[in-house]
């Protein structure tokens, strides 16, 4: 402490000036029962500084409890703060954070006992443990592979592996943590002058792998004719689970998540309508833009009532879409879906990610922006926002750019003669602007 900023106010009580302050707001110290107790006076004059800091003394002389916090753990605020959110449909986000990244780091690996204890270092470790987590930390630690009972039978499967996070779940799991800190912050357990800062992870700038229109149109067909070629029995109807499933994120862009927990009673063919209740962002309602959707939803509910008939069964309004001969709902279709990609003999795709349930939800993405749906109602349709529709969704370029115009340009009737060609024999410009109006002229055309 520079003592060029430090001024005695009365016995066992001193102000002082940070050295890098450009407020000139005076704190006081002082011991209470062998704690330093350091605060703001909020006040950059100093007699007015020192009255503050003599009340403050007197208070704390009198009922040392509210100056003093008790230890209080990591664990502890994190769960106070995690209470708030009860009944908020991320709350399983939230917990899952804390309880798999935060707790194992700041109370196990760290020891944080006292959350006031908490520095930037711990902040920084925690960080790169995290990133290395199922590298190099505990998450690679678990066997590959493991058993598990279906159908009364023992099953191996191969445990699903993790790479290094991408820094989008780093920034939303970081998140978290954030607000813990700032809680801790409101109830007094962290000092306001102690600085902790998490980081914001630069955007990986990657975009996801989209099937083309050509490939999505394969897909639909090799998936199809599996059906067609399976043995007679449970395989064929997996299957067509699979198919139906392939149709209706093709046709939706939905996330697999979003597909699989609909339900009949989601479904309103008469109006066209598909009423998401548990997306990822919030509930939406989807449209049937295609009537390809319409017959795929039909046949799907024929199909389902005419089992549920042949095993003597009611039809259910609540039952999942995708669902088990009993009943069960379906919750991935990971495995099977790799396999029917691979069957269709896809190259691989650029860049480190490959091809996958997503994927779909790309291609229509870029599909109707190619067509000219505003980004308002893209974003509304995905459940996502432009910013997100910018990084990862819209894989437009330039041919995209000139497929688009020559479509617009085929759609316009004959130009007038006070509108000029920009080429001779290049077919109808584009006309991007009142050709009647004084505003320059903007026209497109393919040399």
């Amino acid at each position: 402490m520079n003592r060029r900023n430090h001024t005695k106010v009365i016995k066992g009580v001193s102000l002082y000036t940070r050295d890098n302050s450009k407020s000139g707001i005076w704190y006081y110290y002082f011991l209470i029962n062998g704690k330093q107790i350091r605060r703001s006076t909020s006040h950059c004059d100093l007699d007015e500084a020192k009255i503050e800091a003599i009340a403050a003394y007197k208070a704390a002389k009198t009922s040392p409890e509210t100056f003093i916090v008790k230890p209080t753990s990591f664990e502890t605020v994190a769960r106070r703060w995690l209470k708030q959110f009860e009944h908020a449909k991320d709350y399983a986000r939230k917990d899952l954070v804390i309880r798999r990244f935060l707790l194992p780091f700041f109370r196990d690996k760290a020891n944080v006992k006292d959350i006031a204890a908490l520095r930037q270092q711990h902040i920084n470790d925690y960080l790169l443990w995290r990133r290395n987590y199922y590298v190099d930390g505990p998450g690679a630690q678990t066997p590959e592979k493991f058993t598990y009972m279906r159908a009364g039978k023992v099953v191996k499967a191969k445990r699903t592996t993790f790479g290094t996070p991408k820094n989008t779940t780093l920034n939303r799991e970081n998140n978290v943590l954030r607000q813990i800190i700032t809680f801790a912050r409101e109830e007094g357990r962290i000092a306001a002058t102690t600085i902790l800062k998490v980081a914001t992870q630069s955007d990986d700038g990657e975009r996801r792998p989209e099937f083309s229109y050509e490939q999505v149109q394969t897909i639909r067909r090799v998936a199809r004719q599996r059906v067609a070629d399976a043995p007679k029995g449970r395989r064929t109807r997996e299957r067509q689970q699979l198919a139906y499933y392939v149709e209706l994120l093709s046709w939706t862009g939905m996330r697999p998540a979003e597909a699989l927990s609909l339900t009949w009673r989601d479904i309103d063919v008469t109006n066209r309508k598909i009423y998401l209740r548990r997306g990822k962002t919030d509930q939406r309602i989807i449209p049937m833009l295609f009537q390809e959707l319409v017959c795929l939803l039909n046949e799907m509910r024929a199909a389902r009532q005419s089992e549920l008939e042949n095993n003597g069964e009611e039809w259910n309004e609540t039952e999942a879409l995708f669902v088990h001969p009993d009943g069960r709902r379906i919750i991935a279709f990971a495995t099977s879906l790799a396999n029917l990609i691979k069957a269709c003999d896809f190259p691989k795709p650029e860049g480190a990610e490959d091809y996958s349930a997503y994927s779909f939800r790309h291609s229509l993405a870029t599909e109707l922006a190619n067509q000219g749906m505003p980004d308002g109602l893209l974003v509304k349709l995905l459940g996502t926002s432009r910013e997100m529709l910018d990084a990862h969704y819209d894989h437009s370029d330039a041919n995209d750019a000139l497929a688009w115009a020559d479509r617009q340009r085929k759609s316009l009737p004959e130009p007038d003669g006070d509108t000029p060609r920009c080429n001779p024999g290049a077919g109808k410009p584009l006309v991007l602007v009142d050709p009647k109006s004084s505003d320059l002229r903007i026209t497109l055309a393919r040399a």
